[in-house]
């Protein structure tokens, strides 16, 4: 059984993770604001029907119930909107890097190796695909120098096949190409 461990650090990523913070409160914010205020609206409209309009409390009230729902519910559809809006604008900074970096992991799965990632300006996770392009640089490094050992190899194989073809071979040359291609053997394995 995996032993479970608690989180001593909630903010790992404190740049990426209060910006974010800051998105959810500030539009919550924006939505409290615009409820309050409408709601003293709403209490401008009873109190002028019942004075300037010569209705009773419970006239105004009755009237301005039948409008209330309504209203309210317009404007509620119209902050969700908003609200949808700008969550899909700010987790598209780092979902469209996440969706990059599994396509990528998908072609280095099948063999294909790009030279970088490149993100947009402005786009989260930076670091991040800093560190992936790291690994791709050093990955590609890697895959180059091992095509030039096979090169060696094939070419180390085929000389000493050609002079095996050709008649007998010393002990010496057939030594020099085991050591050559031991050489090359470690190579590989660095």
């Amino acid at each position: 059984m995996r032993k479970k461990t608690r989180r001593k650090n909630y903010l790992v990523k404190k740049g990426l993770q209060l910006r974010y913070v800051g998105v959810i409160f500030f539009t919550t914010l924006f939505v409290t604001l615009v409820m309050m205020f409408y709601m003293a609206w709403n209490v401008d409209q009873i109190t002028e029907l019942t004075t300037t309009g010569g209705f009773s409390i419970e006239q105004g009230l009755a009237m301005w119930k039948n409008t209330f729902l309504l209203k309210l519910g317009l404007v509620l559809l119209g902050l969700l909107a908003l609200n949808v809006v700008v969550s899909i604008l700010a987790s598209h900074k780092v979902a469209g890097v996440i969706f990059r970096l599994e396509r990528i992991i998908n072609s280095v799965s099948e063999g294909k190796i790009p030279p970088e990632i490149r993100i947009r300006h402005g786009d989260e996770l930076g670091d991040l695909v800093d560190r992936f392009n790291v690994m791709l640089l050093n990955l590609n490094n890697k895959v180059a120098n091992n095509r030039t050992i096979a090169e060696k190899l094939t070419e180390t194989i085929e000389t000493l096949d050609n002079k095996l073809q050709q008649g007998p071979v010393s002990k010496e040359e057939l030594c020099i190409h085991i050591t050559i291609l031991k050489q090359l053997r470690n190579e590989l394995q660095t």
